[in-house]
């Protein structure tokens, strides 16, 4: 699953598109809100999937080299959340739904 199948999929916003877009596969899924239980994951090719917004999403993201961010709820990220993501290279993309539909809707794609 690229970050590509999961915008045409789910009708996710593009906030960050970088170059890896169409082609990093994504593996594994990580959500939550609470960066210090993000920080012990040890996942490969893993997407972030979090309501928050802040530039603490994106550092923790860019620490346990995460390959972007799902954010739910429909959430903005700040300016500065946005400029950081492009400075790390990691996808931001935004949904509407709640965590848990948002992790169960990607559970579909990764089955097809």
């Amino acid at each position: 699953m690229t970050f590509r199948d999961i915008q045409d999929s789910l009708n996710c916003t593009i906030i960050v598109e970088t170059d890896n877009f169409d082609e990093t596969e994504i593996e594994h899924i990580v959500a939550g809100d609470l960066m210090s239980e993000v920080l012990v994951a040890e996942e490969d090719q893993m997407l972030l999937v979090s309501s928050l917004t802040s530039d603490q999403v994106v550092r923790t993201a860019h620490i346990v080299d995460a390959l972007g961010i799902l954010l739910v709820n429909d959430k903005t990220p700040l300016s500065s959340t946005i400029k950081l993501a492009r400075d790390f290279n990691l996808n931001l993309i935004s949904i509407d739904m709640p965590m848990f539909e948002a992790c169960a809707a990607l559970d579909k794609i990764f089955q097809k």
